[in-house]
């Protein structure tokens, strides 16, 4: 689920580590903030917005309960009573019902979602009911009249048959007065250390037989309120310390450093808390304003050496050895918005060129061999062709003109083709009839260059094609019986 924010809300929850998160104006998908480029926060076009993680309880998914520490006084809230009701008011820090509620997960974000809880409890403890019912309530006002209710019912009590006076309870002042009381506050009030404090406590835990039992609460009452002004002095020199080194810093990591000794000076003294939790603030923001300076101080430099830049991209451009080292280039110069529009589009048209040169050296080294090879094979079988061709048109005897193709065995039909053409063209220059020469033929191989010849001749003499194929016939069948197995 995502909560809509605000520029100046994304930024400060940003900053209270909280999960914020942007999608573009024309995109249904919100992603996290480390994916986009620091330019996100001044583009128009993005909208920011607080994830929060959901919970599936019983087939029913709603959000998490509100924490503490994400309500501001005043906030929309709604409560999920026992009674199965949602109290729709706002957040009152000073409501222990509210406080207490929140802390066990009873406090959600919208209406739409306090249903949702609802009916997931109730069905997984197997329970039919109506829908809950939204009121309309104010823990402001409601939170001081139950206190006062509360009040009368205790100062009241309950009457007895015979109406007796009503004992007061109200609350008695300790007596300072008191010698036994005396030594204890005067010591306290006197305290500056911690180790001080836990003496007097020591001697109190001894006197306790000496005292009312009030009496020593409201004493440990007053250790307790003196040990919170000791820590809340010693939190806020740290704290004023630590404000100076905050000042002085010009580096990133003397920040980091910083807001590690802020975060456990948190812990340490939780009375501090709050002025810790502004320091961490306007740490995050000095960070943002360095990160900022670091870019502005880069941008100058090549701003003053328009020139230098350009080469240097074109430099990394060419001496880029992979696609993802060309596109890490790509992205520097997308953050060089000095850059005027010549420059950038012939760094564009050599992003491209260099582009198409790696593309076809990781895609094609192998198809390249290959082709190489059969330019390689082709070069070869043309000179054999030629050389062969050659000593067929110089034969003198039809056994020299025949001879050549006994030599193309490892040929395709298509390969061997214009040997057969030559040889067929010779053997009629040298005058013995086709059909004499199939008689006389001594291999197969040389018996189907003239079948080639047959088939040439079917066009010019059909009877005599048929006589030489009966003669082909015959002698294959010959040759074939006489051919060893």
């Amino acid at each position: 689920m995502h909560t809509i924010l605000t520029i100046q809300e994304a930024f400060a929850a940003k900053q209270a580590g909280k999960n914020v998160v942007c999608r573009h104006a024309e995109s249904e998908y919100f992603e996290s903030l480390d994916r986009v480029s620091a330019e996100t926060w001044f583009d128009p076009h993005y909208i920011f917005a607080l994830q929060i993680d959901t919970i599936v309880v019983a087939g029913f998914e709603f959000t998490k309960p509100y924490t503490l520490d994400e309500l501001t006084t005043g906030q929309e809230i709604f409560y999920i009573g026992a009674s199965g009701t949602i109290l729709k008011g706002t957040f009152n820090p000073d409501n222990e019902m509210l406080v207490s509620g929140v802390n066990n997960g009873s406090v959600q974000r919208d209406e739409e979602n306090a249903i949702k809880q609802i009916k997931a409890v109730r069905s997984l403890l197997g329970i039919t009911s109506d829908e809950p019912t939204v009121i309309d309530y104010d823990f402001f006002l409601v939170d001081e009249e139950s206190t006062k209710s509360e009040t009368k019912k205790r100062r009241g009590g309950r009457k007895s048959k015979d109406t007796q006076p009503a004992v007061s309870d109200e609350h008695v002042p300790l007596d300072k007065t008191d010698t036994a009381i005396k030594v204890f506050t005067d010591k306290i009030d006197a305290a500056s250390m911690t180790y001080e404090l836990e003496e007097i406590q020591a001697n109190l835990n001894d006197s306790k037989d000496k005292l009312h039992p009030e009496e020593v609460e409201q004493i440990n009452a007053l250790i307790a309120e003196k040990q919170n002004q000791i820590d809340k002095l010693a939190g806020d020199t740290a704290i004023e310390l630590m404000i100076e080194r905050l000042q002085s810093i010009t580096t990133i990591g003397s920040l980091n450093d910083l807001e590690v000794d802020v975060k456990n000076q948190k812990l340490a003294t939780p009375v501090v808390a709050e002025n810790c939790d502004q320091l961490l603030i306007d740490i995050a923001a000095k960070r943002e304003k360095l990160n900022q300076i670091d870019f502005i101080d880069h941008e100058q430099q090549h701003d003053n050496d328009p020139k230098g830049v350009v080469s240097t991209f074109t430099l990394q451009i060419n001496e880029a050895k992979n696609i993802a080292d060309l596109k890490n280039v790509e992205l520097e110069i997308n953050k060089f918005w000095s850059l005027n529009e010549t420059d950038r589009l012939d760094l564009k048209h050599r992003l491209k060129f260099r582009r198409d040169e790696l593309e076809m050296q990781s895609g094609s080294i192998s198809e390249l061999k290959e082709l190489q090879k059969a330019a390689e094979n082709l070069s070869s079988y043309q000179a054999q062709l030629l050389d062969l061709t050659s000593r067929v048109q110089n034969a003198q005897t039809v056994d020299e003109a025949n001879e050549p193709v006994t030599q193309t065995l490892d040929w395709t039909a298509e390969q061997r083709l214009p040997l057969i053409t030559a040889i067929s063209k010779r053997l009629v220059e040298l005058g013995k009839p086709l059909i004499a020469q199939i008689r006389e033929v001594n291999d197969l191989d040389t018996l189907e260059v003239y079948l080639a010849q047959i088939h040439e001749l079917i066009a010019v003499d059909g009877t005599l094609a048929h006589q030489c194929m009966q003669a082909y016939t015959v002698r294959k069948s010959s040759l074939t019986q006489t051919s060893p197995a």
